[in-house]
C-alpha cells in the first residue's frame, strides 16, 4: 500500500520567522534522501525564508523516518547551515559517515562532521588550513568511502575508518571527470566552450559508481548535456546509461539533472526522466525495463514527482517539490514490479495528499509540524458506492466520447508509435529502413531529408542528395499529398517536416470530425494550430489521438470569438503530457486559473501569451507555479504590464518578449535584481527612456541578444553602454533616425563581440558607418533598401565577414547586379531577398555568379518568385518562398 509523507518545516523555526503565508518568499530545497545502517532514513531539506527587504533566512531541515516511514525527529540546523554557506554560491552535499554521522560536503571541498546524535558537530575540515576535504560522499555497500573532490576528481578511500571524527581517511584519485591539467585519466575533455560540472554519485554493490556529467555551454542561451557513466571500483568505465532521445535528463535549475539511484533489489539502476521510467543493467549497458509516462493516462497524476531516493526494502521514493511530500511504494522485488506499484501510487496521491493536509497544519505554502511523531498517510479504504452520472451539457458523437474515455492502446507498428512520439528521430530513421526493406519510395525519401537536415549547406554530398529529393518529390510527392489529404484538404508540401506533415492548421471543423480524427491520427503531427475556434469546437478536438501528442500548441480567439476562463479551467485537465511549446491569444482568465495550467503542463519550455490581459499581479501569480523556474522561453506581447515581478521565480528563462507591452520609465521604482536572461525583445511603441533602459542594463547584465523599442530617444543610447562587451545580436530597425546616428556613433564602435544587427530605413551614410564601427557576420536591413543601399552594400570592406545577409525593399536588378558583381561578399551563404520590384532573369544572374559562390540558400518573397528559379539553380542554391520551409 503507498504511503504518504509530508515533509514539515519545525514549527519552532517558523515562530521565529513569522507565519509563512502566500505573499512571503518562501523556498524548500529538498536536497537528499539517505538510508542508515539502523533501518531508518533521512530526508534533508533547505529552507529559505525572507519578508520584505529583510536578510534572507536559511536553515537545513533534518527529518527522520522510522522503518515505517513515520516521523520521529525534525532537526533545524541553522547555525550549522550559516556556517557552510558562507561562500558565494556555494552548496552542499549530505551523506553518512561510518558511525552514523551526519556528514556534509561543499562545493569548496569543506566537510562538517555532526556525532551520531546530529546535535553537536565533532569535526570539520577546510582545505584553506591544510586539511583534505571533499565536495561529495557516499560508501560501497561494505562501507567504504567514494569521494569527489574539487567537483571532479574522483577518490575511493584506502581505508575504512570507524568514524570520520579524527579526519577522512586516505583518498586515492581514481579518475577524473573531465580533463585538467593534471594529465590523469579523464571521463570527458575539456571544452573551452563549455563547464563541466558533477551530479549526485550513487553506488551499487561494492564495485560499481555511476557519475552524472553535466556540460553547460558558458555562452548563454544554449542548453547543457547530461550524460551518466558507470565505473568499477577501480575507476574504469564499464558503460553508460542509453537514453531514448526524446527523453530528456535535464530538469529545473534547482535540481539540474535527474537522479538515478542504484536499486540493490534489482541490482540495477533506477531513473525518472521527464517522459519515462526506466531500469537499467548494473553496468548500464541495456534498459530493462522502460515506461512511458505519457504513454498510459493512469501515469498522469505522478508527472510532478521526482524519484527521490530507494528504500531499504527496495521501496521508490517519490518527491512533489511543490507540495513538500513523499510517496512510499511498496517494496520492490523485480522491474515487473515497478509498473503496477507507481499506478497504484498514483490513484491515492490525491486523496491521500487532503488527509495529510488534515492530520498536519498545512499553511498553504508548506507543512507545519508542532510535535513529533508523525505518522505517514495511508490512502482511504475505497468504498463501493455507485458512480452517478450526468448527461453531457451538449451532445458529442460517440466516437469522440470513447476516444476520451478509453486509454491509449500502445503502438502495434513503427508508425503507430512515430504518431505517439512525433519528434523521435530513431523512431523516424527505423520506419524509413522499414519502408526502404520492403521497396516504398517514401522510406528513401524520409532518409534523404534527414541526412540533408543534418549535413552543413557546404557538405560535398549536398547536391546529390538535393537531386534525390526533388526527383523522389516529382514522382511521388502528389501522391503522398493526396493520401495525407483525403478525406480532408489539410496539408501543403511546405508543411512537411521529415518526409511527414508536421503540423495543422485548423480555424474550422468539419461536419465528419470523426473522420477528421481519424486522418490526423496516422500521421506524425507535432504541431497543432487551432484558430477562431468556438469552445465547444475546441471539445471536440480536445479528445483527437493527436493533440494528446502534439509538442507544440498555439489556441488563438479572435475579437468575435474571446476565450475565457471556462478554456483554460477545461484545458488544464487534459494537457498533452509532452507540450513543450504553448500559445495562446485572446485567452482572459485569472492568474490563479493560469497558474493552475502550468501546474499541470510540467513539460513546457516555451509560453507564449498574448493580448491575454496579463498584468502585474497575474504574472506573479503565475510565478508560483513550479514549471515556471523552468520555462526557458516567455513571450508576453499586447499586454497591460508595467513592472516584472518575481522574476528570480523563472529560474531559467532565457528569452522574454515584451512587445507591445506598457513597460516605461517607472520599472525602475522596482529593485534591479541580476538575472541570467539572454534574450530580451523589447519591440514595439513603448516609451522606455533612459531609466528604464538603465534598470534593464542593471537587471539583465548577460544579454546577448537585444530589440530596441521604437520610440527610444537618441537620449536614451548612452544607457545601453553595459551591453557593449555581451551583445552578439541587436534589433533597431524600429528606431528613429537620430536614434540610429546615436546608436552607430556611440555604440556600435565599442560593442565588441557584436555579430548580428538589423536596422530598418538607413542611408548609404548610416550603412556605410555601421559596418565600418563592427565586426559583423550577419546584417538585416528590413526597411526601405533600395539600389544605393545594395551598392554601398556590394563595395563595402566591412561586408567581407558577412555570411547572412537578409534584405527587405525595393530594389530592382540594378541592386541585385550590384551584388553579383561584388568583390566583398565571397563568404556570404544565406541570403533574403524581400521585393516585388526585381526579376527571375535578375535572380539567376545573381545565383550564377561567381562573387557569391558560397551562396547555399536563398529566400524570395513569394513562391510565385522562387518557383521559376528553384529548378534551374537547386542542386547549388536552395532557393524558397517566404513561407516554405528549407
Amino acid at each position: 500500500m503507498p504511503l504518504l509523507c509530508p515533509l514539515p518545516v519545525p514549527s519552532s523555526w517558523v515562530q521565529s520567522h513569522g507565519i509563512i503565508t502566500t505573499s512571503d518568499m518562501f523556498f524548500q530545497e529538498h536536497l537528499a534522501w539517505r538510508r542508515l545502517p539502523d533501518g531508518r532514513t533521512i530526508a534533508v531539506t533547505l529552507l529559505y525564508y525572507r519578508r520584505d527587504d529583510a536578510p534572507s533566512d536559511r536553515t537545513t531541515v533534518v527529518t527522520v523516518f522510522d522503518r515505517s516511514f513515520a516521523i520521529e525527529r525534525l532537526l533545524a540546523l541553522t547555525d550549522l547551515t550559516q556556517e557552510m554557506t558562507t561562500g558565494f554560491l556555494e552548496s552542499f552535499d549530505p551523506a553518512i559517515g561510518p558511525g552514523g554521522e551526519l556528514v556534509f560536503c561543499t562545493t569548496c571541498d569543506r566537510v562538517f562532521v555532526l556525532d551520531a546524535t546530529w546535535e553537536r558537530p565533532v569535526a570539520s575540515y577546510d582545505p584553506k588550513s591544510g586539511a583534505s576535504g571533499c565536495s561529495r560522499l557516499t560508501s560501497f555497500s561494505s562501507g567504504r568511502l567514494v569521494a569527489l573532490r574539487g567537483e571532479n576528481e574522483l577518490c575511493i578511500a584506502s581505508a575504512s575508518p570507524s568514524t570520520l571524527a579524527a579526519g577522512l581517511p586516505p583518498l586515492v584519485s581514481v579518475v577524473r571527470a573531465y580533463q585538467d591539467k593534471s594529465g590523469q585519466p579523464s571521463l570527458a575533455p575539456f571544452d573551452r566552450g563549455s563547464r563541466g560540472y558533477v551530479g549526485e554519485l550513487s553506488t551499487l554493490g561494492d564495485d560499481r559508481i555511476l557519475l552524472p556529467l553535466l556540460s553547460w555551454p558558458t555562452k548563454s542561451g544554449a542548453s547543457g548535456t547530461v550524460s551518466y557513466c558507470v565505473l568499477d571500483e577501480a575507476g574504469a568505465q564499464v558503460g553508460g546509461l542509453a537514453l531514448w532521445r526524446g527523453d530528456d535528463p535535464t530538469l529545473p535549475r534547482r535540481y539540474p539533472h535527474t537522479r538515478c539511484l542504484g536499486h540493490p533489489q534489482l541490482d540495477g539502476w533506477v531513473m525518472r526522466t521527464q517522459g519515462a521510467w526506466y531500469v537499467f543493467d548494473r553496468d548500464g549497458s541495456r534498459a530493462v525495463l522502460r515506461l512511458g509516462m505519457a504513454e498510459d493516462p493512469r501515469f498522469k497524476p505522478l508527472a510532478p514527482f521526482l524519484l527521490f531516493g530507494i528504500g531499504h526494502a527496495g521501496e521508490l521514493v517519490l518527491l512533489r517539490p511543490d507540495h513538500h511530500t513523499l510517496l512510499v511504494s511498496e517494496p520492490i522485488a523485480h522491474p515487473q514490479d515497478i509498473e503496477p506499484a507507481l499506478i497504484a501510487m498514483a490513484e491515492v496521491y490525491t486523496k491521500s495528499f487532503t488527509l495529510a493536509k488534515k492530520a498536519v497544519d498545512w499553511s498553504g505554502r508548506a507543512f507545519v509540524a508542532k510535535a513529533t511523531p508523525i505518522a505517514a498517510v495511508a490512502p482511504p479504504k475505497a468504498e463501493a458506492k455507485p458512480k452517478k452520472t450526468r448527461a453531457p451539457k451538449e451532445a458529442t458523437s460517440p466516437a469522440t466520447v470513447a476516444a476520451s474515455a478509453a486509454p491509449e492502446q500502445g503502438p502495434a507498428t513503427t508508425l503507430e508509435a512515430l504518431c505517439q512520439r512525433p519528434r523521435d528521430r530513431d523512431l523516424l530513421a527505423l520506419l524509413a529502413a522499414e519502408l526502404t526493406a520492403k521497396g516504398d519510395p517514401h522510406g528513401r525519401y524520409i532518409d534523404v531529408v534527414c541526412q540533408l537536415e543534418r549535413l552543413d549547406l557546404d557538405d560535398p554530398a549536398r547536391p546529390a542528395l538535393v537531386k534525390q529529393r526533388l526527383s523522389l518529390e516529382e514522382q511521388h510527392l502528389a501522391a503522398w499529398l493526396a493520401q495525407w489529404n483525403t478525406p480532408h484538404d489539410l496539408f501543403r508540401p511546405g508543411d512537411m517536416v521529415g518526409g511527414f506533415p508536421n503540423g495543422v492548421f485548423l480555424n474550422k471543423l468539419p461536419k465528419d470530425v470523426d473522420g477528421l480524427g481519424a486522418q490526423l491520427a496516422k500521421l506524425p503531427i507535432a504541431e497543432l494550430h487551432l484558430y477562431g475556434l468556438k469552445i465547444r469546437d475546441l471539445e471536440m478536438v480536445f479528445p483527437m489521438p493527436t493533440f494528446r501528442h502534439v509538442t507544440t500548441l498555439s489556441i488563438s480567439g479572435t475579437p468575435s470569438t474571446k476565450l475565457e476562463r471556462k478554456l483554460v479551467t477545461r484545458f488544464a485537465e487534459i494537457v498533452p503530457p509532452r507540450l513543450e511549446d504553448l500559445a495562446m491569444r485572446g485567452v482572459i482568465a485569472p492568474g490563479t486559473d493560469l497558474r493552475a495550467l502550468l501546474d499541470q503542463a510540467t513539460a513546457l519550455r516555451s509560453l507564449r501569451l498574448s493580448e491575454c490581459d496579463i498584468d502585474d499581479v497575474k504574472l506573479g501569480e503565475m510565478a508560483e507555479s513550479p514549471t515556471a523556474r523552468r520555462i526557458h522561453g516567455l513571450h508576453l506581447e499586447g499586454n497591460p504590464l508595467r513592472a516584472l515581478p518575481a522574476l528570480h521565480r523563472w529560474a531559467a528563462l532565457q528569452e522574454l518578449n515584451l512587445v507591445g507591452c506598457s513597460i516605461d520609465d517607472r520599472v525602475e521604482d522596482s529593485p534591479a535584481t541580476e538575472h541570467g536572461l539572454s534574450v530580451l525583445n523589447l519591440g514595439g511603441h513603448g516609451t522606455l527612456g533612459a531609466g528604464g533602459m538603465a534598470w534593464l542594463a542593471a537587471t539583465f547584465p548577460r544579454l546577448v541578444s537585444l530589440a530596441l523599442p521604437r520610440r527610444l530617444g537618441a537620449d536614451a543610447i548612452p544607457a545601453l553602454r553595459p551591453f557593449q562587451g555581451t551583445l552578439e545580436k541587436l534589433e533597431a530597425d524600429l528606431l528613429f533616425a537620430d536614434s540610429v546616428q546615436g546608436l552607430v556613433s556611440d555604440f556600435l564602435p565599442r560593442a565588441t563581440r557584436l555579430r548580428e544587427l538589423c536596422l530598418g530605413t538607413v542611408t548609404g551614410e548610416v550603412l556605410s558607418a555601421a559596418l565600418s564601427a563592427a565586426s559583423l557576420t550577419f546584417l538585416d536591413l528590413r526597411g526601405g533598401a533600395t539600389d544605393e543601399t545594395l551598392q554601398v552594400l556590394a563595395s563595402h570592406k566591412g561586408a567581407a565577414s558577412l555570411t547572412r545577409v537578409h534584405l527587405t525593399g525595393s530594389f530592382t536588378d540594378a541592386g541585385l547586379d550590384a551584388l553579383a558583381h561584388s568583390q566583398r561578399l565571397g563568404r556570404v551563404r544565406d541570403m533574403q531577398l524581400y521585393a516585388d520590384t526585381y526579376t527571375e532573369e535578375g535572380v539567376r544572374r545573381l545565383v550564377s555568379c561567381e562573387a557569391l559562390a558560397s551562396l547555399r540558400r536563398l529566400r524570395l518573397l513569394t513562391s510565385a518568385m522562387a518557383d521559376p528559379c528553384r529548378l534551374s539553380v537547386e542542386e547549388k542554391v536552395e532557393v524558397r518562398g517566404r513561407y516554405e520551409p528549407f
